[in-house]
């Protein structure tokens, strides 16, 4: 039976959550940036890792997602702020999906190929590279990078399983201060939601990101769970700044 597209979007948003998560914790080393979470999704507890290295040529993205029911690990690599290749294998039981996915761009196009585990099944597709689609961890690496202020909206495509395009929008809604640990960082609000019609009906998420660059996530509130940083310290590290 075919899905209604709006059931198709919440079920694709569904996804979207369970990268946020990784979005937090922060330490630096020769090698690149490297930032760690504990949490919980959907009641779950996670731990997550997110490791951030940078070439003249290229950037890398490597995160892990480590639970009893979710084990996830991406390697997105960004070449000219566009998505150059991915691959991910994702082993999810609190949301039934298990499966190995690789996305790389050609000449014309990007190439996907996407193998369903639990069913056996093996798919090979194609993607335009216009409108530019990028996946959460590369988009989460622009951001970092990004000039952000007030009242800013930010419009993307982002790339879901297995070959899905989706446009998101964030919206830069206000400053705040916020404190975590008793320590008190200058923050951005941002909010975030899929930017298609009637996009009001469908669940929302709320984000405080550091602003000063770059610009770390330290609260998320939506999309079935709440995560705040567990190094707070970091975030402060001048050592950081000064490396990025």
């Amino acid at each position: 039976m075919k899905k209604h597209p709006l059931f198709q979007f919440s079920v694709n948003y569904n996804r979207i959550a369970t990268i946020l998560i990784a979005w937090v914790g922060l330490s630096t080393s020769m090698t690149g940036t490297t930032l760690t979470y504990s949490g919980n999704f959907k009641n779950y507890p996670v731990n997550v890792t997110y490791t951030f290295e940078e070439t003249k040529r290229q950037n890398s993205i490597i995160s892990e997602i480590k639970s009893k029911k979710f084990n996830e690990k991406n390697h997105t690599i960004i070449k000219n702020n566009q998505l150059y290749k991915m691959t991910q294998t994702t082993e999810n039981e609190i949301d039934n999906e298990f499966f190995d996915w690789q996305v790389t761009q050609t000449k014309k196009d990007y190439k996907v190929e996407f193998k369903n585990k639990k069913f056996n099944e093996f798919f090979v597709g194609t993607l335009k590279r216009t409108p530019n689609p990028i996946t959460l961890q590369g988009l989460i690496f622009l951001i970092q990078k990004d000039h952000l202020y007030l009242n800013k909206m930010i419009k993307t495509n982002l790339l879901t399983p297995w070959n899905s395009i989706i446009p998101i929008k964030f919206y830069v809604k206000s400053e705040t201060t916020l404190k975590i640990q008793s320590i008190k960082i200058q923050a951005y609000i941002i909010h975030m939601e899929l930017d298609i019609f009637l996009s009001q009906l469908l669940p929302k998420t709320t984000i405080w990101v550091s602003r000063k660059k770059p610009h770390i996530l330290l609260k998320q509130i939506g999309l079935n769970g709440n995560y705040t940083i567990t190094n707070a310290e970091a975030v402060l590290n001048p050592e950081h700044f000064e490396s990025n």
